[in-house]
């Protein structure tokens, strides 16, 4: 037993010492956070156990983690998963994946991140307790949901509820059904959606976090089926008995949701009043989307209350903070292909670390062996006959080590040829990513340019409309003033600017279009350029004045001129151009 266990923890020591080397080399690597290898081997020596070293290496990579090191945290990790498989321990080995997983999901590495939750939750299933077969299944469907795979997200998720249920957990099973009522919602299937979200409201009590998120995904559920008054009754009550948490992100989206209700219901003061309170609260809980919707709905309520000042300065507002929200976007995306970089070349590090490791494994083999052998050898007798064996055994070692250097030699070339690759092949992806986000920037710059345009002309017509109801009779500057404005107005000028704007994005769209589409005429060009910058159906409308039940029936046109199927997505169809 005590060779067995001075085996295993020498085989510790050497993956230690490898992974701290490869560390030590690191560009990204902060000092005060290099690990010491010789003091976890002596700690182990004087009656620290391995699994200890184990969660000691965990508890570092996961710390790394959260401060967005995620090379660093994945060499620690794997020295944990490593130790954890050697031991055999279950608990070690889920917590080890559970966390790879949250990094590789931190990082928009998705598919990597599926793999690891998968093995954690096969891991839990087999040999841990329920709760954390339920953490590895909502882990797995919080995947499945960003990636909008929402009918595997809710078959994960119903399991999981299922289970807590059953198993008692009912914070747990109040999370999973919360979450369950969002998707059923985004699946437009309302009725689950209520069902799943009153079970939940069943288990809360009123004015805490989890019972006010269910209530604004029940009254989401109502004004989504057009039933405004009754999402209305839930979100005023709500926010009622939350007002002493103005402070929280809840409470900002129930205010915006409620404004968004009041709006459509014609009641624009009410409206104001509470995208003033979404604002204050989105300003408090650092909320930027909710901000940017909220000033967005105070620009178009103040249109409505024919305050066109107020209006141009939300509009402006929206404005800023919506280039706010492209500036977080842009940094995230830097972010996230820096660190699929950095993690790409932790993978190629590791395989080389895990290369030399099992060349000191086979060193360390050998010398055991020779060690054996000598200690097995004794007496004059049989000394002869040992150095014979020994130089005939030299000669064939001699000659199987030339052999294997050659063959070594081979396979390196091979993989450094393999290797230069992977390495174009990744470089390739990545231009092809950055020339996609480029690609994404500009469609966003030209729809926000469409859509100012759109609310200048708005402005500009409906004080011309005022002013034409003035008899000219009575002033006669009133006429200079009308021809300006309709000069000011050239919504064709807007259109051909867009135009040239979008002909640089996407070349030959429209030409394109129209060969394979030549009875399209110059209104479902416009149409379809709008749905290829990705403008929703909201904006689309109000840059052609028309309303939303119109913007759905010009879709429906369209897709028939297209000649679609019904399956067929006519955006998917668009974005082929």
């Amino acid at each position: 037993m005590k060779k067995k266990k001075f085996f295993q923890l020498f085989i510790i020591f050497l993956k230690i010492m490898v992974f701290s080397t490869t560390m030590a080399t690191s560009q990204n690597e902060l000092p005060q956070q290099s690990l010491d290898p010789e003091k976890y081997v002596m700690s182990m020596l004087t009656g620290l156990e391995a699994i200890e070293v184990g969660d000691s290496l965990l508890l570092k990579g996961i710390k790394l983690m959260e401060n967005h090191q995620y090379k660093n945290a994945f060499e620690f990790l794997n020295m944990a998963l490593g130790i954890a498989r050697e031991e055999d321990n279950p608990r070690l080995k889920f917590l080890v994946k559970n966390n790879i997983g949250i990094g590789y999901f931190r990082s928009s590495e998705y598919a990597s991140s599926l793999h690891y939750f998968k093995s954690a939750y096969y891991i839990a299933r087999d040999k841990l307790a329920k709760e954390n077969q339920l953490t590895a299944m909502n882990n797995i469907a919080m995947v499945y949901n960003e990636n909008d795979e929402y009918e595997k997200a809710l078959e994960f998720l119903i399991k999981a509820y299922e289970r807590a249920n059953k198993a008692g957990l009912k914070d747990k099973a109040v999370k999973y059904s919360i979450n369950l009522g969002t998707i059923y919602i985004e699946l437009q299937q309302f009725s689950k959606a209520r069902a799943i979200t009153e079970e939940a409201l069943s288990h809360t009590e009123p004015g805490t976090i989890n019972n006010f998120y269910a209530k604004i995904n029940l009254a989401k559920s109502y004004e989504m089926e057009g039933q405004l008054r009754e999402a209305k009754n839930i979100l005023e009550n709500s926010i009622k008995l939350n007002s002493e948490n103005k402070h929280n992100q809840p409470f900002g989206l129930a205010s915006l949701r409620l404004a968004g209700i009041h709006f459509n219901m014609g009641n624009y003061l009410k409206a104001r009043e509470k995208a003033g309170l979404a604002v204050k609260a989105s300003i408090q809980s650092k909320s930027i989307q909710v901000k940017y919707h909220a000033l967005d709905l105070l620009s178009l309520i103040a249109k409505k209350l024919n305050d066109y000042q107020k209006a141009y300065y939300y509009l402006q507002e929206a404005g800023k903070v919506y280039r706010e929200i492209q500036q977080l976007k842009d940094k995230q995306r830097m972010f996230e292909l820096q660190t699929k970089f950095e993690l790409s070349q932790y993978e190629f590090e590791l395989k080389a670390t895990e290369n030399r490791l099992l060349v000191l494994q086979k060193l360390y083999s050998s010398i055991i062996i020779f060690l054996v052998l000598l200690a097995l050898l004794g007496g004059y007798t049989m000394r002869v006959r040992w150095v014979n064996m020994k130089q005939k055994n030299y000669l064939i070692q001699k000659k199987q080590e030339i052999d294997t250097l050659e063959l070594e030699k081979t396979k390196a070339q091979q993989l450094a040829l393999e290797q230069k690759m992977r390495r174009k092949d990744e470089g390739a992806k990545l231009k092809e990513k950055l020339l996609l986000d480029e690609l994404e920037i500009k469609n966003k710059e030209i729809s926000s340019k469409a859509l100012v345009s759109a609310a200048k002309n708005d402005i500009l017509n409906h004080v011309l409309q005022k002013i034409e109801k003035i008899n000219d009779s009575e002033n006669n500057g009133i006429a200079s003033l009308k021809k300006e404005l309709k000069n000011t107005i050239d919504i064709n000028k807007d259109w051909n600017d867009f135009v040239i704007h979008f002909e640089k994005t996407h070349s030959k769209f429209f030409q394109k279009l129209l060969n394979k589409h030549p009875h399209l005429n110059s209104n479902d060009l416009r149409f379809a350029a709008y749905l290829r910058i990705n403008l929703n159906g909201k904006e689309i409308a109000r840059l052609l004045n028309i309303t939303n039940a119109s913007y759905r029936k010009r879709k429906m046109r369209l897709k028939g001129k297209l000649e679609l199927d019904g399956n067929q997505d006519l955006v998917k169809y668009i974005y082929s151009f």
